[in-house]
């Protein structure tokens, strides 16, 4: 496996080393294997027989990975929807000539950045069941410069993500804003102690709290309320693909997160750097002036459970203001341990929403 690879972008090259698909490499290497009695989540758990025979059909005296790693985190994306890739990590990868591969940062729920490039993660487009990425074969078997023309689409996806982030499209604007967002708000590391991966968030009571009023929807609403003040639909930012029945809301407040499509998530991320960042991307100050954007948004609904809970996010931002150093949002000083592991994770407070300096570990 390479560095940062998940385990199942592992098996995906294996089986494409040899034409195979997952379920035809693991009926080959365990004639008894049945896909629809066990798990499909293989980065969370790998079955330990296929595991062990995976090992001794690659020449290893061990098993292909450690038993029990969990390459993905519990908390992550589902496995049907770990389908996202950045065109530059792949292309990179074959210029080194390196086998492109799936890193597992890419399968966080909150990231829609590269954590690297920090440009658009963009749509796999050729998948099997459960989320199975196809791979040219080349790729897997001899990957070089001259494959980079094996995929048809790796070329249109690098010229998308070159104008999003230089100028050229419609959403360069709110592409570069949640670059920033991500860039400073989130941080991938691996605990030395239990090797445990995770992304912790900056801020994550005000994070969460503002991504969740965007994707509220009031009873009798079309959309939800980062839909109905999005500045552009497209490829990049768009709607919830998993809207309630009928296509409106039908209790008070639903909240619509839909994590199956990565569009609705950057808009999320939108809504949240938009309020956080301003419409410049610049550092969260003191004076923010996220209230004020706040109030504007408001104006999209006159519910009035909606409005509570947009003054409350409000209420939540002055907080922050008022103790960004600390991490935590409580009506009181940040303790000694909170400070403390906030300063290990993101240094000076204030780099931490740098647009093109934000501090990362991408172990």
């Amino acid at each position: 496996m390479q560095e940062h690879e998940t385990i199942s972008s592992f098996l995906d090259r294996v089986g494409a080393s040899y034409g195979m698909s997952r379920l035809d490499l693991f009926k080959r290497l365990d004639s008894s294997w049945d896909w629809d009695r066990r798990a499909a989540d293989v980065d969370r758990n790998f079955p330990k027989n296929l595991n062990t025979a995976l090992g001794s059909a690659l020449g290893m005296e061990q098993p292909a990975v450690p038993f029990d790693f969990q390459s993905v985190p519990g908390d992550y994306l589902a496995a049907s929807w770990r389908t996202e890739y950045c065109p530059s990590c792949f292309y990179e990868d074959l210029l080194a000539s390196r086998p492109p591969h799936f890193r597992w940062q890419w399968a966080s729920e909150i990231a829609t950045c590269c954590h690297i490039h920090g440009t658009p993660l963009l749509r796999w487009r050729r998948t099997r069941k459960c989320g199975e990425r196809v791979l040219p074969v080349s790729w897997a078997a001899s990957p070089s410069p001259e494959a980079i023309e094996e995929c048809t689409w790796l070329a249109s996806d690098l010229e998308l993500v070159r104008q999003a982030t230089e100028g050229s499209r419609a959403d360069a604007a709110m592409t570069r804003l949640v670059m920033a967002f991500e860039r400073g708000f989130l941080k991938f590391r691996v605990d030395e102690a239990s090797g445990r991966r995770e992304c912790v968030v900056a801020w994550p009571e005000l994070v969460e709290r503002i991504r969740a009023l965007g994707a509220s929807m009031e009873e009798g609403a079309a959309l939800p309320l980062a839909a109905r003040v999005l500045p552009a639909e497209s490829g990049l930012f768009g709607l919830p693909q998993r809207m309630p029945k009928h296509g409106r809301s039908r209790g008070r407040i639903q909240v619509i997160t839909d994590p199956s499509s990565v569009a609705w998530r950057r808009t999320l991320n939108w809504f949240v750097a938009r309020t956080l960042l301003g419409q410049g991307g610049s550092r969260l100050a003191r004076d923010l002036d996220g209230e004020a954007w706040l109030e504007t948004v408001g104006q999209a609904t006159a519910h009035p459970e909606l409005r509570d809970r947009l003054n409350r996010a409000s209420r939540l931002l002055t907080t922050a203001a008022k103790q960004p150093a600390g991490g935590r949002l409580r009506e009181r000083e940040p303790d000694q341990l909170s400070r403390a592991q906030f300063q290990a994770a993101w240094g000076d407070a204030g780099s931490a929403t740098e647009p093109n300096g934000g501090v990362h570990d991408h172990a």
